[in-house]
């Protein structure tokens, strides 16, 4: 695993919000996120699909501990949060999809008084950022 939290790459940023940034235990290792992140045109759904394969394999694992007496520990809500990222960003592509480019679309053209298309570039850089 190459992970770099002072250089974080896409690859980081899912590794980070999905939880996987244990160098010594990796879940997936570097490949894993790497095939997700060419798979999707959208970075959001290839987090959205890491996140549920870290929730698999976590789930795969001991769910809880306990050696006797009051000294016990379970897991059992480790991974609601991650499939619960890869719902919010699914629902987020999905809502995406429809908005953009009806935003920039309806932008109308207007020219400052030199005549250039000035107000119009920076309503539409306001839109992509």
């Amino acid at each position: 695993m190459s992970f770099n939290p002072a250089l974080p790459t896409l690859r980081d940023r899912i590794r980070i919000q999905v939880g996987d940034t244990n160098v010594a235990s990796e879940i997936y290792p570097d490949a894993t996120y790497d095939a997700a992140i060419s798979q999707y045109s959208d970075w959001k759904l290839a987090m959205a699909s890491m996140a549920e394969a870290v929730a698999v394999a976590i789930e795969q694992d001991v769910s809880s501990f306990s050696a006797g007496g009051d000294l016990s520990v379970s897991w059992s809500d480790r991974t609601r949060s991650l499939r619960a990222l890869a719902l919010r960003l699914r629902q987020e592509v999905a809502n995406d999809s429809g908005t953009t480019l009806s935003g920039i679309v309806s932008i109308p053209m207007a020219r400052d008084s030199s005549g250039s298309s000035l107000e119009y570039t920076q309503r539409y850089r306001r839109l992509v950022r």
